[in-house]
């Protein structure tokens, strides 16, 4: 599972644009056992472009298969400058958290864990402020179990230090797990992969950007200019110049239109003068 899931999100790499860093692809493996039966979960964190919030995946094995128990987002919406995935644990048993819309007013949090009858969802739901005030039913009392920080932007003092640290943490939390089940290191997972790793000087001046759309024969063809800053011109059909960012890496190419903040991109190729891009769904 674990093979199949960094095969079709990635393995774990760095997106890095503007003093904001956030994980990418399979960025945690764990094996937590969420109900004291002497069986550990499989617990993988991953997320993609469209967002920063990761997918909490949960998997467990009944009668020598694995089984698929919860996935899903945690949440959709934050503000704060730094941002971590959290498990909580009460009485022994752990819990993945996952919040209503943050913009709304009250929040709800929903636990999901297995229940008294070994089924695993959603167990609890209250207020958001309730959980502070231990205002909870059955006077229980939640406290955090695991966190794992996935995301860091300039808000944050001396951020540098705290990219640095959640990046280093990471990778090195990714390795030994790994290593521990006896798979395979991804190539990417501790080699250079951010933008700010890359060397991204062979990479500036002007292209023709070539774009595979996702499952169609279609491809669009635009002339393009990438400076160092990270800003990205583009032609358009009028002869004018459009303003993006880009983030790219040693396998991915990813742009933003500034006017809008529409996002696309994926992996690429090189061929003479052309990127090649195969754009994500």
């Amino acid at each position: 599972m674990i093979d199949r899931t960094i095969a079709e999100h990635g393995a774990l790499w760095f997106d890095e644009v503007e003093y904001e860093c956030c994980a990418r692809g399979v960025f945690k493996i764990d094996l937590m056992d969420f109900n004291q039966d002497g069986t550990k979960e499989l617990v993988m964190l991953y997320n993609n472009r469209e967002s920063i919030f990761p997918f909490v995946d949960v998997w467990t094995v009944k009668n020598g298969e694995a089984v698929q128990l919860f996935c899903e987002r945690q949440q959709e919406e934050n503000h704060e400058a730094a941002i971590s995935s959290r498990i909580y644990q009460n009485g022994g048993n752990l819990y993945v958290p996952v919040y209503d819309s943050l913009d709304q007013n009250p929040v709800y949090v929903h636990l999901y864990g297995f229940d008294e009858n070994g089924e695993f969802g959603e167990v609890y739901q209250y207020e958001n402020n309730a959980f502070y005030m231990n205002q909870l039913p059955d006077d229980m009392e939640f406290t955090e179990y695991s966190s794992v920080q996935f995301y860091v932007c300039d808000r944050v003092t001396d951020y540098g230090a705290q990219k640095n640290l959640m990046k280093e943490s990471l990778q090195t939390d990714m390795e030994d797990i790994l290593k521990r089940l006896e798979l395979t290191v991804p190539e990417n997972s501790s080699t250079q992969t951010s933008q700010s790793e890359f060397d991204i000087t062979s990479m500036l001046g002007e292209w023709t950007l070539e774009v595979a759309q996702p499952n169609t024969e279609n491809v669009s063809r635009h002339l393009i200019r990438l400076n160092a800053d990270g800003t990205m011109t583009l032609r358009a059909e009028d002869g004018s110049w459009l303003d993006y960012t880009y983030t790219m890496d040693e396998t991915h190419f990813y742009y933003t239109y500034s006017a809008t903040g529409i996002t696309g991109g994926g992996t690429y190729a090189i061929s003479g003068d052309k990127i090649i891009l195969s754009k994500e769904s």
